[in-house]
């Protein structure tokens, strides 16, 4: 029986502390905190028995696992680690889930993650709510428990329907923390494949994703000043107004039906009293946000507001990325020129010094002092 590597004691980790590590996209080292380490060295490991386990498993099909055995203990431990490291990341600022989720790409652990949980899952939800909940004729409306119920351990005796209930809570809680992620997976996946995957997420997850999503924006919309939100569970739609003066800017976003996994679509609605251009630029601004930074619709929202504010009270967009506001920091230009006096981000300006091989500036082309 394969034995599972024992967990660091604080020296060793101290160690290894500069092993686990991402730069940021200004250059910053971004480091894994250290109770994480071990954590990701477990995950490799229980990664490589769960995939052998599944080697032969396609998405579509199922993989039950006997209670009472190495695999179900192993089966048991992977999930496990992935429901406390999701929940870390949930609980994580913005930039440093976006470093965290970067270093799990990079150990390409995710992508992984996505077709092993996959695999795990039940043929019918049903039978695992009647096993795994006690539920003696379970409807419909109560398979939301598999998805939003964190797993009650020693609750049940051990059985196939538990590993399967917990790989429905681990598949939707990526969903809600990874989408961006997720997102990519399901459109590098086959045609078959992503049919399944589409229709699984589609009927029992998006519908609670788009709920909590809309009466996330609904408990916060007080606090917007200047800005009048609008949530439509209904429609899939949040409509803000942003007020200055006599000026009002409408935005318009709504949710697919296969949310997360479909594209979030983000439009104006009535006049823009800006120009086309720069509106454009914010549009895709928050697209990005939503679509491939695992950005919610109230961090969208955030960041579309704060540009009007920025643009209202005279401060330049950067002059590489043309934003006010950097779509990952989230900071202002503030690094200008001494010949040219435009202002570029700091996270641009490195990525303008490391791809160009050279420290001048993108406008003038003079020598950049820092």
């Amino acid at each position: 029986m394969p034995v599972i590597p024992q967990i660091s004691s604080e020296r060793d980790i101290s160690k290894e502390k500069h092993e686990d590590e991402t730069e940021g996209e200004d250059g910053e080292i971004i480091r894994i905190p250290l109770i994480l380490q071990p954590l990701h060295k477990m995950l490799k490991y229980l990664t490589d028995l769960v995939q052998s386990m599944l080697l032969d498993v396609k998405i579509g099909d199922l993989c039950t696992v006997v209670p009472h055995t190495d695999s179900y203990i192993f089966a048991m431990g992977y999930l496990l680690a992935w429901i406390e490291l999701l929940e870390f990341i949930s609980s994580s600022p913005s930039q440093i889930r976006l470093g965290y989720e970067t270093h799990l790409e990079e150990m390409e652990l995710l992508s992984s993650m996505f077709s092993n949980v996959f695999s795990f899952m039940p043929e019918n939800p049903i039978l695992c709510l009647k096993k795994g909940f006690k539920l003696e004729s379970p409807k419909k409306e109560d398979l939301k428990l598999l998805f939003i119920k964190p797993p009650q351990l020693n609750s049940v005796p051990p059985s196939s329907e538990e590993i399967q209930s917990i790989a429905c809570y681990v598949f939707a809680t990526a969903l809600r923390t990874v989408p961006a992620s997720i997102r990519q997976w399901w459109n590098n996946l086959d045609r078959k494949s992503a049919d399944i995957v589409n229709a699984v997420t589609s009927k029992y997850v998006s519908a609670l994703l788009c709920t909590a999503e809309i009466q996330a924006v609904h408990e916060n919309e007080k606090q917007f000043e200047n800005l009048m939100v609008q949530a439509r569970p209904g429609s899939r739609e949040v409509i803000a107004t942003y007020t200055i003066d006599d000026c009002a800017i409408e935005l318009c976003v709504q949710l697919p039906t296969n949310y997360p996994l479909g594209p979030i679509s983000a439009e104006r609605r009535g006049k823009v009293v800006i120009g086309q251009q720069e509106w454009r630029h914010w549009l895709m601004q928050l697209t990005t946000v939503l679509t491939y930074q695992n950005g919610s619709i109230l961090d969208g929202l955030t960041i579309w507001k704060r540009n009007l504010d920025k643009k209202f009270e005279g401060v330049e967009e950067c002059m590489i990325c043309y934003y006010i506001l950097h779509s990952s920091t989230l900071k202002l230009p503030k690094l200008s020129c001494h010949v040219c006096r435009k202002k570029f981000h700091s996270a641009c300006l490195y990525k303008w010094f490391r791809t160009s091989n050279n420290f001048t500036c993108p406008l003038c082309r003079n020598e950049f002092a820092m």
